[in-house]
């Protein structure tokens, strides 16, 4: 019985190292600076994915920080030199967060000039056609909500 105990102790730190090597992996990535969009762009989809874990249980405190969280993230967003496909995905997971109640962003794709996003609104996950963001300057055209001359302002 004793060594079951050990066994699950054991398990448990084991697990803990693989969460620290993780997370240190994490942190070199963000080193360059397409790998620290990538970096943002993670921690970002883990902290809406903890947000929708928390469903109707959340309360105005957690949503205000989780948008002041979204809003830190998209000011590492730098448009003086294009939006990059990292960049783009930042861009459209705040857009969905701000202003899509019950949807999904699920990619981006190159569409010339502008990026193409995709996703689903709707319970049915009708897919969103018509969603750019402008490669040179970020500008946001939305047929699902409201557009944006910078995605900066997606958070007022």
């Amino acid at each position: 019985m004793h060594i079951t105990k050990y066994v699950i102790a054991l398990i448990f730190c084991l697990a803990a190292v693989v969460v620290g090597v993780r997370k240190l992996e994490l942190y070199h990535e963000s080193k360059s600076s397409e790998a620290a969009a990538n970096f943002q762009l993670k921690m970002l989809r883990q902290t809406i994915i903890s947000h929708r874990a928390q469903g109707a249980s959340s309360t105005n405190v957690l949503q205000t920080t989780q948008t002041a969280q979204l809003r830190q993230i998209l000011k590492g967003v730098t448009v003086a030199n294009g939006i990059s496909k990292p960049e783009a995905e930042i861009i459209a997971e705040c857009y969905f967060y701000q202003n899509v109640g019950c949807g999904s962003f699920t990619g981006i794709r190159d569409g010339g000039s502008f990026w193409i996003v995709d996703g689903a609104v709707g319970y049915a996950g009708q897919p969103v056609e018509g969603l750019h963001i402008d490669k040179r300057r970020g500008k946001i055209q939305s047929p699902i909500g409201p557009s944006y001359a910078t995605p900066f302002d997606i958070f007022p």
